[in-house]
Order: C-alpha cells, then structure tokens, then sequence
C-alpha cells in the first residue's frame, strides 16, 4: 500500500510541475464547483492529517 501512496505523490507532484497558474486554478463550470488547485490543497490536507495522525500514536 505505502509504494502505491508514493506513486500517487509522484503523479501529483508531476501535474504540478507541469500545470500552469492558469489551469490550476481555473473553475471549469458547470461541471466542476473548484480548481485543481482546490483539490490538490484538499488531497495535501488529507495526507498531512494521516501524518499527524501517525506521528500523535507513537
């Protein structure tokens, strides 16, 4: 599971290498309610939260 997580960032870290300003935090609506900017933020949140989580357990 943890190689398939560090795959995930890598993918992650890819796009935002490669994603300009504009797209990342454009709003493509009526299909979409945030940027991809808004969902990286909220995937980022989500590991830092599973980190801290794992860090409070030892």
């Amino acid at each position: 599971m943890l190689n398939s997580q560090l795959e995930i960032l890598a993918q992650g870290h890819a796009y935002l290498e490669g994603v300009t300003k504009e797209d990342y935090s454009q709003v493509i609506t009526p299909n979409f309610i945030s940027s991809a900017g808004a969902h990286m933020r909220h995937i980022i949140d989500h590991y830092q939260s599973l980190m801290t989580g794992f860090r409070r357990k030892k």
